[in-house]
């Protein structure tokens, strides 16, 4: 099945394939490498021409949506770090804040 999209900045055609009754791998001592048996894909989308271009698609597309924060986030976090001194105090703050709650 071939899936295609023309996207602002990616293009892209996305493929499936499907496999079935494939007998369980059993490894041998005297095999050679893993690569020279092992079915993977390889891949790099055509328009990803730096790696400029893939750190942004990383950011935009994998990070960036959980930047986002709500009223109750922002009033939490300017409750906790509301006394703290300087930028560095903050962060420890906010740190320790998440790493003993989470």
């Amino acid at each position: 099945m071939i899936n295609k999209n023309s996207g602002d900045l990616f293009s892209y055609a996305s493929y499936t394939w499907r496999q079935t009754n494939i007998p369980s791998f059993v490894p041998d001592p005297v095999m050679p490498a893993i690569e020279k048996y092992l079915s993977y894909v390889k891949f790099k989308p055509e328009s990803w021409k730096s790696w400029n271009d893939i750190s942004r698609w990383f950011y935009n597309e994998l990070l960036k949506p959980f930047f986002n924060t709500t009223d109750s986030i922002t009033y939490e976090t300017k409750g906790l770090v509301k006394n703290c001194p300087n930028e560095l105090d903050k962060i420890k703050c906010i740190f320790y804040f998440i790493q003993f709650k989470f």
